[in-house]
């Protein structure tokens, strides 16, 4: 799997999550997002392909383009992510606080989406410029 496809993969089980009224299945789709999430712990590390640096690659630098609202790393963003998890991994809580952790975690998660996804490289006439 690539960058994109595991971020899709996190990003759809914690919509779910959130969406989820049932122990049994909150806690199956906990473990498959800590899954995903250790899986994009290996992805980061591994150099971009050329068919997603192309896709994060603009023809022309505008600063309006993006903005990510933290200024925290994605491999620090993963680990928040996968620490509520593990909490929500851990057992019984009360449901309004699953709840409330399960959705700071799907908008946590979404950020971290936001900002990997996010144009990165410049195309100019002398190369590809980060």
């Amino acid at each position: 799997m690539d960058l994109f496809q595991v971020l899709d993969y996190c990003q759809h089980h914690a919509d779910v999550l959130i969406e989820s009224d049932d122990r049994t299945e909150r806690m199956a789709l906990c473990g498959r997002l800590y899954a995903g999430l250790e899986v994009l712990k290996v992805v980061l590390k591994a150099p971009l392909p050329e068919y997603l640096i192309e896709r994060l690659t603009l023809k022309a630098a505008n600063p309006d383009d993006y903005h990510c609202p933290l200024s925290t790393d994605s491999e620090t963003l993963r680990e928040y992510c996968s620490a509520l998890t593990m909490v929500l991994l851990q057992g019984p809580q009360p449901y309004e606080q699953e709840e409330k952790i399960a959705g700071l975690l799907s908008e946590l998660l979404d950020v971290m989406v936001d900002d990997l996804k996010a144009p990165r490289f410049v195309r100019s006439a002398s190369g590809l410029i980060l």
